[in-house]
């Protein structure tokens, strides 16, 4: 039970620590295409 529940716990905190890389990943290149689009854009 102990290490079933260890396993599961240390599962779960590497799907969130994948989501949140994923996440940062995903709005850095949205900063990125957004800072692009702003220089490239007509004033």
């Amino acid at each position: 039970m102990g290490a079933a529940t260890t396993v599961s716990a240390a599962r779960t905190l590497r799907n969130l620590s994948d989501r949140r890389t994923a996440t940062s990943s995903l709005q850095l290149s949205e900063d990125l295409a957004r800072s692009t689009f702003s220089t490239h854009l007509p004033k």
